[in-house]
């Protein structure tokens, strides 16, 4: 919510411009947060609590939902024994014992039926040092250099198959279950994805890949009965910041965009 580019002017985070709407809200903001940990967040909520939560498409990918730093094991088994969760407790203990074997970095990364890589060397082979949108290099998309690293970046990212027994949908469960029994109110909003260089970049079948597991998403969230707004297309390529990361990164505008949509949602202004 509050990721910017060093060269931009105004610096406020999404939270900024939405109390700025007149809205009181407190922010629960880091790094590589997705609803593995906000699970364990909600727990600790007073009932009535009303909660936005972000629903990132990439933290399903094995980039970010594999990652052992994204696991957040220290902070989730705190919230846990805050909120008297005993049972999560020990799963997450099993979790990370569990995961503490798996050597991420050899991780195999395959699309469709190609193989990409494993993980180290993948985002070695994409690692572009460049702040591209601070350098105001309109036309880095001509150089084959750069579009081969983001092509190879955006596929890793975003083009992976999304089962429907995915474990973050256990997670998203959890939040949505405990949060009707509790009386907590959760507007889930899907962020944004550069379309325009996914267009550019990616063959047509990965192109309806990233498109099939945005409707995986939503039709999950219509078949829980919960809010939500879609906003994975709702901005052009020229506001997202960071592109040399393939990321959801967003310029001021955007950003101002994301909090108005959300400020202006029945959820927040009934």
């Amino acid at each position: 919510m509050r990721s910017h580019a060093a060269c931009e002017t105004n610096k406020s985070g999404i939270d900024d411009i939405v109390r700025s709407n007149g809205i009181d809200i407190i922010n629960i903001d880091h790094g590589a947060y997705s609803p593995i940990i906000y699970k364990n967040y909600i727990k600790n909520l007073p009932s009535g609590t009303r909660v936005i939560i972000p629903i990132n498409m990439r933290s399903f990918s094995e980039e970010w939902f594999d990652r052992p730093s994204y696991k957040f094991y220290k902070e989730r088994i705190s919230l846990a024994i805050l909120s008297f969760d005993i049972l999560d407790i020990f799963s997450t203990l099993k979790e990370y014992i569990s995961n503490a074997f798996i050597d991420y970095e050899s991780t195999a990364i395959t699309r469709g039926n190609k193989y990409l890589g494993n993980t180290k060397d993948i985002e070695s082979l994409t690692k572009i040092d460049k702040d591209i949108y601070c350098d105001s290099n309109s036309s880095f998309m001509a150089d084959s250099l750069y579009k081969d690293k983001l092509s190879l970046k955006f596929k890793y990212h975003y083009a992976y198959n999304l089962p429907k027994n995915h474990k973050m949908f256990s997670y998203l469960d959890e939040i949505i279950n405990y949060a009707g029994k509790k009386n907590i109110k959760i507007l889930f909003y899907i962020t944004p994805i550069n379309f325009e260089h996914l267009n550019n970049l990616l063959e047509k079948e990965f192109l309806e890949t990233v498109e099939n597991n945005i409707s995986t998403i939503t039709n999950y969230l219509q078949s829980k009965n919960v809010a939500f707004i879609d906003l994975s297309k709702k901005i052009k390529g020229s506001d997202f910041i960071d592109r040399q990361h393939a990321c959801e990164h967003l310029d001021f505008y955007a950003r101002k965009f994301v909090a108005d949509t959300i400020s202006k949602h029945r959820f927040v202004k009934p």
